[in-house]
């Protein structure tokens, strides 16, 4: 799970990580993860924030299952 947090919050658009949940089903990793975000930020700029972690996460961890939500601040 560190590792999880560790890829997500070397994004230097995010001011932090909230929290992060990842469950097992068969020989996938399903995450949920909340991450705070500026809140001057607009909805494609928000949108390619998740994507950038999206990406990290299925290269460094073969994560494919993703949900982030992001609560600007």
């Amino acid at each position: 799970m560190e590792q999880i947090r560790e890829t997500v919050s070397n994004n230097p658009d995010i001011k932090k990580v909230k929290s992060i949940k990842a469950r097992m089903h068969g020989n996938q990793t399903f995450v949920d993860i909340i991450i705070v975000t500026d809140q001057t930020l607009n909805v494609f700029e928000s949108h390619q924030i998740t994507e950038e972690i999206e990406k990290s996460l299925m290269e460094k961890h073969q994560i494919q299952n993703v949900h982030i939500h992001i609560e600007p601040q």
